[in-house]
């Protein structure tokens, strides 16, 4: 085959997800994707992100379509070649393969060359990992976003003013609650920015959860995830927050996974609640 032949085919199969392969296998086993495949009929049955790899099949029939998905699924669980690490805060006395938290999670920030998309429960500067994704964002233009909960937030302010004798600088978010929750919700993120993100226009995407908003929820929930993905390449995935004292002092554990598929999973979960709207953007 020619490289213009190539090139008109587009990348296949090839750049879909192991999670979207699985989907449209399902769908067509069901019967739900319409026979031919066409963008319509790929849309309705909710996988409209696959139309330009599924270009160079459009004239397979339902089985046949079948067959090449499922040939490619099992191949990619065959030459699989999934790498581990375990990573560690705490104590580490005796015989060790374990990477410490505190060192892998700057170096991971540190070769980002396109996105950082980072999920926590709870943040503070003791971490010392907003330097190092501002100056990822100054230096290399990398895309960072943040997934927050803002009752954690509020918390950890108010810990912070009281030790500092500052809480008169909480006056603004009790004030911003009663204009609403988005309203409230924005002016924790802009007081936990101004405190604690390195001087500078830069800022990166902040998300968050609404519920954890709220005073009075109908059900307690949090944002309890703590994950770093790093060019939808390269996963951590831990017990710690993104605290001084959980890299230096807890006794945490976690796994950071040199896997692509991987990582494009858990970054299509993040944009799920996006496109859902189970976690808002702060504007």
């Amino acid at each position: 085959m020619s490289h213009d032949a190539e090139h008109a085919l587009g990348p296949g199969l090839t750049n879909a997800s192991n999670e979207s392969l699985r989907q449209l296998l399902t769908a067509l086993r069901s019967r739900s994707l319409q026979i031919p495949v066409t963008a319509p009929a790929l849309a309705h049955a909710g996988l409209g992100h696959l139309s330009q790899e599924l270009a160079p099949f459009l004239d397979l029939d339902a089985q046949a379509l079948q067959l090449v998905v499922g040939a490619v699924l099992a191949e990619r669980a065959r030459s699989s070649k999934r790498r581990l690490e375990l990573v560690w805060s705490g104590s580490d006395a005796g015989v060790s393969y374990a990477r410490y938290t505190k060192l892998v999670i700057p170096e991971l920030i540190g070769s980002a060359a396109r996105q950082v998309t980072i999920a926590g429960y709870s943040f503070d500067q003791g971490a010392g990992i907003f330097g190092a994704l501002h100056a990822a964002m100054a230096e290399r233009s990398v895309t960072v976003r943040l997934f927050l909960d803002i009752k954690q937030l509020r918390e950890r302010l108010e810990a912070q003013l009281t030790k500092e004798r500052r809480k008169s600088r909480l006056a603004p978010l009790d004030a911003a609650r009663s204009a609403g929750l988005t309203a409230y919700a924005v002016s924790v993120l802009d007081l936990f920015m101004e405190l604690h993100w390195p001087a500078g226009a830069l800022r990166p995407e902040l998300y968050y959860d609404p519920r954890t908003a709220d005073p009075q929820p109908r059900v307690y929930a949090s944002l309890h995830a703590k994950c770093l993905i790093v060019d939808c390449e390269r996963s951590l995935i831990t017990s710690a927050n993104f605290t001084g004292r959980a890299q230096d002092h807890n006794i945490e554990a976690g796994v950071l996974i040199y896997d692509k598929t991987y990582a494009e999973d858990l970054e299509r979960q993040w944009n799920n609640l996006i496109e859902s709207g189970d976690v808002v953007r702060a504007q």
